[in-house]
């Protein structure tokens, strides 16, 4: 490489100048960024995701439902019936 290359080549070029570009190493390192903002992004979504779940599952609580008790003998009853015949 000359010496005005390796001021305008970046660093991956100079790292693999005069090495197999094409055995993989080469093209890993140079989508290494990209690749690491998309599995940023997919964890994140994810995270955001189950966090939403959650706080959407506490929201939708319903109250208990309160059952009042009303304690009725028969005596009572049949002494309401004999009055109204």
């Amino acid at each position: 490489m000359d010496k005005n290359q390796i001021l305008q080549s970046e660093w991956l070029d100079i790292l693999f100048d005069g090495k197999n570009k094409q055995y993989g190493a080469y093209e890993l390192r140079k989508t290494y960024n990209d690749r690491l903002k998309k599995a940023m992004l997919g964890a994140l979504s994810i995270a955001a995701l189950f966090v939403t779940v959650v706080l959407m599952a506490k929201s939708q609580k319903t109250l208990p439902t309160v059952l009042s008790v009303i304690d009725i003998s028969l005596e009572k009853l049949k002494k309401t019936n004999q009055s109204l015949n």
